[in-house]
């Protein structure tokens, strides 16, 4: 009984995830809506097709802001928040590059913004009836394979035990390490040094943490993994602030969108710094991140910005924004500072030195391969932290907590391990049921 539930599923989790494909292709309505701060509207237009749409509420552009990132003029982010009016009642909702707004099955994107920065421009979806088929097919089927591991004798626990399926995993894990040891060695760190530079801590996403989580988020970020050429990412995050001039010719920039790679001039998925820009001058992705930001439609425009996002970033570490590891304590309450931000004039002549010079200070001994000063220094701050009297500081037992838990990298082995297991028990799911020899 439990075979036919499963193969009836199976069955229908395809249907619905067709239906929910022709039900978008054929029914789903997409469009442009312009709206200037204070006015409002209730239609949208495809310029496909030159259709006007009509809204079941009132739209009403509150407020539209460029936020750029700090000290520098480069936008960082394009937010409009709306006022939703419908029979009497209102609610608010932002919307953002990286935040969708969602009301009635109507979804709203940010597209661009006028010249005059006063209006902006959004994309409207509407596709409730083809994404309700689609994640319900997703749903069954998921439930069909989740299914399948509650089956006895079935010839997926017998091959699991096979040794052949042991062997298989040699041959993809002997590659990657082949590919890893041919990698010449990029300049940075020590590895033992970079790690004692992980044990600072650091003002990162609103709380204290080690640098070492700033570190891995920022090459997860960047290279879509949390190593580069068997380094850490802490080795990774010093080389980049350290020997700018070395790294920027690394492939480190994960770009996975053919349009951006064909921007960029480049072969596969990985640019560096260089490559985006002509002759260390001018930047390849300047005319179209301008188009995007007049509204204009063009392809790839999501991952354009993406990409420039991850330059900006770079900009940001080489100015020193993301260290900010100097905790001043004034008037009881603490504010932690990096080189690149404007420092008040309560702070001592001592303390802007130690917060203006410091990594310029880390640096030079570090080209000069002082491994041991490079160490002092790091170990001074430390203590400096440790002394400072700032609230909110990390005992080590919470540092070495956390720096276990970024070693185990336990979500990403979990998704890994889920989606490996998935796939074999559909394979065999599907053989079973003779879809395929």
């Amino acid at each position: 009984m439990i075979n036919k539930i499963q193969q009836f599923s199976l069955y229908l989790s395809f249907f619905f995830i067709l239906l929910g494909g022709l039900l978008t292709f054929t029914a789903s309505t997409q469009g442009k809506l312009h709206l200037q701060v204070g006015k409002s509207a209730n239609v949208f237009i495809d310029k496909r097709i030159n259709t006007t749409y009509q809204l079941p509420f009132e739209v009403t552009l509150h407020d539209f802001q460029i936020r750029c990132y700090p000290g520098t003029s480069a936008p960082s982010d394009y937010v409009s928040t709306l006022k939703i009016k419908e029979n009497n009642k209102e609610i608010m909702g932002q919307i953002s590059m990286n935040k969708v707004f969602s009301y009635k099955g109507f979804r709203f994107y940010q597209s661009g913004y006028d010249k005059d920065e006063k209006g902006s421009i959004l994309l409207v979806k509407s596709d409730r009836y083809g994404l309700f088929f689609t994640y319900s097919g997703y749903f069954l089927l998921l439930a069909a394979m989740i299914g399948y591991f509650f089956l006895r004798n079935t010839k997926f626990r017998k091959y699991l035990k096979h040794p052949a399926l042991k062997r298989t995993f040699l041959v993809p894990l002997f590659l990657f390490l082949t590919n890893e040891m041919t990698v010449a060695e990029t300049k940075t760190l020590p590895k033992d040094i970079a790690q004692k530079m992980g044990e600072l801590q650091v003002l990162y996403n609103n709380r204290i943490c080690p640098l070492e989580t700033f570190a891995r988020d920022f090459t997860l970020k960047l290279y879509g993994k949390s190593t580069y050429k068997l380094q850490s990412s802490l080795q990774v995050l010093s080389g980049l602030s350290f020997y700018p001039e070395i790294w920027k010719n690394e492939p480190i920039i994960k770009i996975k969108d053919k349009k951006v790679q064909q921007l960029l001039g480049i072969n596969g998925k990985y640019a560096s710094f260089s490559d985006f820009f002509y002759n260390d001058k001018n930047y390849k992705l300047e005319l179209s991140l301008a188009r995007i930001r007049l509204g204009e439609n063009i392809k790839s425009a999501k991952e354009i910005v993406a990409a420039d996002e991850k330059i900006q970033l770079l900009y940001m570490l080489q100015m020193g924004m993301f260290f900010k590891v100097f905790p001043i304590v004034y008037e009881q309450n603490t504010v932690w500072y990096s080189p690149a931000d404007e420092l008040p004039d309560y702070l001592s002549e001592n303390e802007i030195l130690l917060i203006s010079g410091y990594f310029n200070l880390l640096k030079e001994y570090a080209v000069q391969k002082k491994w041991q000063t490079v160490e002092t220094i790091l170990n001074q701050l430390i203590v400096f932290q440790k002394k400072s009297g700032a609230e909110g500081l990390l005992s080590p037992q919470k540092i070495k907590a956390e720096q276990l838990y970024n070693k185990l990298n336990v979500p990403k082995y979990l998704a890994f391990s889920n989606l490996f297991i998935g796939i074999i028990v559909l394979i065999f799911f599907l053989r079973r049921r003779k879809f395929f020899l």
